[in-house]
């Protein structure tokens, strides 16, 4: 293959990375508005599956990101064997990895702090 079907491998990754992203701010979005809105007012059972099927999707969607950022790395780095040059970040996928965890784990916080609310 050629240099420059490797990088059109690789912006095809980086294009599933962006939606894959976008798709995940959506959903994280939903989340926060429906604990913010309705959270208080949620049965546990309720509670429970939202954020069991929450949990789920967006595990699913953090694998996937990675590994879609890992296959850009992989096209890139092929690419720049073959003599062109690329600027590698190899940490992002850790780091993607790292905030995804955070968000998934302050957004859940979040769901438990409208519920159990502090009254004086």
């Amino acid at each position: 293959m050629t240099p420059y079907e490797y990088f059109d491998l690789a912006q095809g990754s980086v294009s599933n990375v962006i939606a894959l992203l976008s798709l995940g701010i959506a959903i994280l979005s939903g989340y926060v508005v429906v604990a913010y809105l309705v959270g208080a007012k949620l049965t546990s059972t309720q509670v429970v599956m939202l954020n069991l099927n929450y949990t789920i999707w967006w595990l699913f969607l953090l694998a996937s990101t990675g590994n879609s950022i890992a296959n850009g790395l992989t096209w890139g780095k092929a690419a720049s064997t073959l003599g062109e040059p690329v600027v590698f970040v190899p940490q992002a996928m850790y780091l993607h990895y790292c905030i995804g965890m955070m968000l998934l784990i302050t957004s859940l916080w979040f769901m438990w702090s409208v519920r159990h609310t502090k009254t004086d």
